[in-house]
Order: structure tokens, then sequence, then C-alpha cells
């Protein structure tokens, strides 16, 4: 699905080709299990009504045909910097192990211990011992929930296993240039398309982030290379793009539109209660 369907062939040519990890890139509407070039075909409706149910398929598949210690399990709107998912796992037990930047749901802090405390779905570490007590306990699980919040409520609200805490960064902005990434993170995040922030950039243009992310994290390595020169070439020429398509982008007159709309209601609203006669006749 959009953009998921966009973005991943990039990921496969950046740090998802990194030997040292095994990614899997798993997805829905298969009418048969198969996995062939790391995509994971399950049987599973590939609808967003669904991922609860794909997300533990996806875990059972790993468990029955992977040999594994620890699972990330991230979304594709991701850059990962495998050097640095290295150096935090060292010194970590891999037993119990369940981690990631976490939250509460409901927001709302009165309702004390009726909240659930789960990791964020954009990343989370799994170990494997933790996922088999997942797939045990499936029947338990809430499908009523988004999955990350699902498996925080059976995880650690049910079965008691602790949040190790974890985090990322994010870029939900617009285009990150050189000196808004903290290269001590080893998880990037990137989504746009949230209106709620008024930006309104068409989610395509995630790929641009991911490729500039990508040049910028090899360009740390080997400062004196080319490598370099090309970041700060993407750092000039990405945000004039970003900006000629948030200029293009329908949703956002859409969201002007649905803006002024509003305010003449409101406006509309306040002449007609102003006089006894329009009142009247409204």
């Amino acid at each position: 699905m959009y953009p998921s369907n966009t973005i991943v062939p990039f990921l496969k040519r950046t740090w998802g080709k990194d030997n040292r990890v095994q990614v899997i890139y798993y997805q829905g509407g298969s009418s048969e299990t198969k996995f062939k070039d790391n995509v994971l075909k399950l049987v599973v409706p590939s609808s967003f009504e669904f991922l609860n149910e794909k997300g533990l398929k996806a875990f059972e598949w790993v468990l029955e045909n992977i040999e594994f210690d620890v699972v990330y399990r991230c979304t594709t709107t991701a850059y990962l910097n495998i050097d640095n998912m290295i150096d935090f796992l060292k010194n970590k037990s891999l037993k119990n192990f369940f981690c990631g930047k976490s939250h509460y749901f409901p927001h709302d802090k009165s309702l004390g211990n009726e909240r659930i405390r789960f990791v964020s779905g954009a990343g989370c570490f799994f170990s494997k011992d933790v996922i088999q007590k997942l797939i045990e306990n499936k029947n338990n699980y809430d499908f009523s929930l988004n999955d990350d919040i699902a498996i925080g409520k059976l995880l650690h609200k049910e079965l008691g296993i602790p949040i190790q805490a974890g985090t990322y960064q994010d870029f939900l902005f617009g285009y990150p240039t050189l000196k808004d990434v903290n290269f001590d993170y080893f998880h990037y995040r990137f989504k746009l398309g949230n209106t709620s922030f008024k930006l309104h950039y068409p989610r395509f243009l995630e790929v641009l982030i991911l490729i500039s992310l990508h040049v910028k994290t090899q360009s740390t390595k080997n400062p004196k290379s080319f490598i370099k020169l090309l970041s700060v070439f993407f750092d000039l020429l990405f945000p004039i793009i970003f900006e000629i398509f948030r200029v293009l982008n329908p949703n956002l007159y859409l969201a002007i539109f649905k803006k002024v709309k509003t305010r003449l209601i409101k406006l509309l609203v306040v002449v007609i209660k102003s006089n006894q006669v329009t009142l009247i006749l409204f």
C-alpha cells in the first residue's frame, strides 16, 4: 500500500542492504505464504483493519523459520543506522527484552491504572522469548486496539514484561538538513502528510529524506569523501523541491478552503444572531 510500496525499493538499496542484519519486509494480500527476496507475503488482507493479524502472522513465521536473538520491528518510514543500533544493543541482556519509546493510552492521566503503557509501533525491540510469549498468549490479544497498544497491553500490562527505554528522532515537519540530524541515534522516523502540522507535503517526498539520511550517515564515516559534497548539494536542492510540491499539493488548498469555509460559517452565524429579523427568518 502507498506509501510503503514507493519507499521499500529504496530501503533495500540503503540501510536494508547491510549484511549484518536480516531485513524482512512483510505484507498481506497473498493467496499463500511465501518468502522471496526478503519479502514475506502473508495470507491476510492488506487493509489497515487487519494490521494486528498481519503482525502476529509475521511474528509466527519468524519464530518458525528464522534463527535470531532479537527483532527490531519498525515501519517503512524509517532510516536505521546499523552501526549505532549494534552499539545500542551491546551489553544488553537479550532475555525478556521489550524496548522502545513508550507512551500511554489513553492520554488522560486521571484514568490512572486503567491506562496502557506501550511501545511506539514506529520502532520496537523484541527478544525471541518475548515474541514466543506474545504468540503463546495470542488468544488474549485485544484486536480492538491499534497493534502497538494491543502488544503493550498483553506483554506489559497482563504478562508483566518490563519496558526498557529506547527512542528515535522524528522528522515530521519537512526536509531535515544536516544541522537537524543527531547522529547519536540509530533510528530516524520520517512521516509527511500529517495535516495537523499544516505543511501538506506529499508523502512520496519521504524517499528524498531517506536518501539524504543515508548520504549524511555515510558522510560521517568518511567526511573527506565526495559524499560530504553530495550531502551539501542535497541540502540546497531538496528543500526547494519540497516547497515546489507543497505549493502544487491540492491538499494544501483543500485545507485552506476548509479553514475559510469554517470562518465564513461562524461569521454568518454572528450576522444572523445580530438582528432579530434575520434570526427569525433563518
